[in-house]
């Protein structure tokens, strides 16, 4: 079904995409034609811009720059030699040179695509399940996408929650580890920390909200990995 799905929105864009070609005098074929020439650039823009959210300040901004405009160059290119071997040089046309109309043109592909796989795998979602545990003598329910990261201290585990309340627990922290399930990861063997809150990786740390939870040289591999796939 995902990919008949892929299948019908990569159909639907070349379609589009014609349709606004044969506006610049260009045949349904040649088109269509153009049109596949946009589509390596734009998936691989959708691939590559999630990663670089994991990299951080000035740093995410140059590497989205530069591929940015390496996608950019890569699919001038293609439409040149399009129109020199293929397309009657001659049908070329000036707006092909400006490169905003080929960023927006790769980012409506791009950016359409990732918002439609947002959208179903939001659709997919299950109920989000909650976990109930005793803190200070109290019973305690809370929203596992509630739980930011678990943290142990000793012989005592916090659980600290989005809306910033922190739980005391006495679960141990592998317990915990085995109860959140794969959404959340292992940093060091004092937290456990939940991806869907991680904004960026640094040499030994996650950034989570406003702080920065350590990644021990043991996690380190296995976070890069989780937070990449």
């Amino acid at each position: 079904m995902k990919l008949l799905i892929e299948i019908g929105y990569v159909m639907l864009a070349l379609l589009l995409l014609a349709l606004i070609f044969v506006s610049f005098d260009y045949s349904f074929m040649e088109s269509v034609f153009l049109g596949t020439l946009f589509l390596p650039g734009a998936f691989f823009l959708k691939f590559f811009i999630p990663q670089l959210a994991l990299s951080h300040g000035k740093k995410r901004i140059a590497d989205t720059f530069f591929l940015s405009m390496s996608v950019i160059l890569f699919t001038f290119l293609l439409m040149v030699v399009s129109h020199l071997y293929i397309i009657p040089v001659s049908k070329f046309k000036q707006i092909w040179v400006n490169p905003i109309f080929t960023a927006l043109i790769l980012g409506l592909i791009a950016g359409g695509d990732m918002l439609m796989q947002r959208f179903r795998s939001r659709l997919s979602q299950k109920i989000p399940e909650t976990v109930s545990f005793v803190s200070d003598r109290r019973k305690v329910s809370l929203n596992v996408d509630d739980i930011v990261y678990v943290e142990s201290n000793d012989r005592d585990v916090y659980i600290h929650a989005s809306d910033g309340a922190t739980y005391r627990n006495k679960t141990p922290i592998s317990q915990w580890e085995n109860t959140l399930g794969e959404k959340f990861i292992r940093t060091h063997r004092a937290f456990l920390v939940n991806t869907g809150y991680i904004g960026g990786i640094e040499d030994e740390s996650v950034c989570v909200k406003d702080e920065k939870i350590p990644v021990s040289r043991k996690y380190k591999d296995e976070v890069s990995r989780k937070m990449k796939a």
